[in-house]
């Protein structure tokens, strides 16, 4: 889960076999850049299937394994096998950004046209290095995107993602929208959220905002009920009030006796 999203349903988490999740939000990236990405990899036509909110022709699809990294419900047993491919397809999307287009066009530094004698990228799955260190930089993070060096980082793991997938000839399973709710989205059904995907919907002091549809505002009604009611009985006076402390003071009254949630 990122660390954006709140669990507030009752229901029983999916299981993932070997996973899970929801299709992104909105065509990202567009179909004819992610139909250039999975072709470039050597891997075909991508597994196309509708988003859940669908724009204009051209940003209505995308691969069926593309999730919304909001939410992953991995198999514990295929988190093994899908690590170093999903690290490796990672580390080659960020080489090769040129085949984001405009997508990643603000962040593109520079462009990497490597192709072998046969002209297949080589990037592509027949060429994958062995290991993420590449030309001296070493590949560090979480399993899902490594972090190169100074280089940006760009919505490239969800690609990945499903392109590790793709390699490994897995089918995720398709949750609803409900297990991955993004109340960011200006366009979004009015069901009951299992968990909330709220980015940077927040108002002080540490509510999340409503986006004005019936059933998910109850759920984030009762949410900013409980988290209220929490800092009401476990923060410090000073982080329950809008004005904040000076971080050195946060850490010195944490070690002074207070509990990490006074730390803002």
């Amino acid at each position: 889960m990122d660390c954006d999203t709140a669990w507030v349903g009752y229901a029983p988490l999916p299981r993932g076999e070997p996973v899970a999740g929801k299709i992104v939000d909105n065509c990202r990236p567009p179909e004819n850049v992610l139909a250039g990405i999975f072709q470039a990899a050597g891997l075909g036509e991508p597994n196309w299937v509708e988003v859940s909110i669908p724009k204009d022709d051209g940003h209505r699809n995308s691969d069926w394994n593309n999730f919304n990294g909001g939410l992953y419900i991995l198999d514990g047993r295929f988190v093994a096998e899908l690590s170093p491919v999903w690290r490796a397809w990672a580390t080659r999307c960020l080489d090769r950004l040129d085949l984001f287009g405009e997508f990643a066009r603000d962040l593109l530094a520079g462009r990497s046209d490597r192709s072998d004698d046969a002209g297949v990228p080589a990037w592509s799955v027949r060429h994958r290095p062995a290991s993420p260190r590449r030309s001296g930089r070493v590949a560090t993070g979480s399993i899902a995107f490594p972090r190169i060096g100074k280089r940006p980082l760009v919505p490239t793991d969800q690609v990945s993602f499903a392109l590790a997938l793709r390699e490994l000839g897995v089918l995720g399973r398709q949750l609803p929208i409900e297990w991955n709710y993004p109340t960011y989205s200006p366009v979004l059904p009015d069901v009951t959220p299992q968990i909330l995907h709220y980015s940077r919907q927040v108002e002080p002091p540490f509510k999340l905002c409503k986006p004005g549809i019936p059933s998910p505002d109850r759920a984030i009604d009762a949410l900013n009920g409980r988290i209220e009611a929490f800092f009401a009985t476990h923060s410090t006076r000073w982080a329950a009030e809008p004005v904040k402390a000076s971080w050195k003071r946060q850490v010195l009254d944490f070690f002074r006796g207070g509990s990490l949630t006074s730390i803002q």
